[in-house]
């Protein structure tokens, strides 16, 4: 329910934002589905992805 929000009030009461919860889909998704050893490397994964792109803008 807090990730698929169509109405704008409803969007803006779940997530703050009034365009739709989509930024906050995959963190969730990670967080309350899988177990606590994938959920590490998803995370590391995630960060390895934002310093990969990071470096190659600087």
């Amino acid at each position: 329910d807090a990730v698929g929000c169509v109405d704008p009030e409803e969007c803006e009461r779940v997530c703050g934002a009034a365009v739709g919860c989509s930024n906050i889909a995959y963190p969730k998704l990670v967080v309350e589905l899988m177990p606590s050893g994938l959920r590490g490397l998803m995370v590391a994964v995630m960060m390895a992805a934002l310093m990969s792109s990071l470096t190659s803008i600087f």
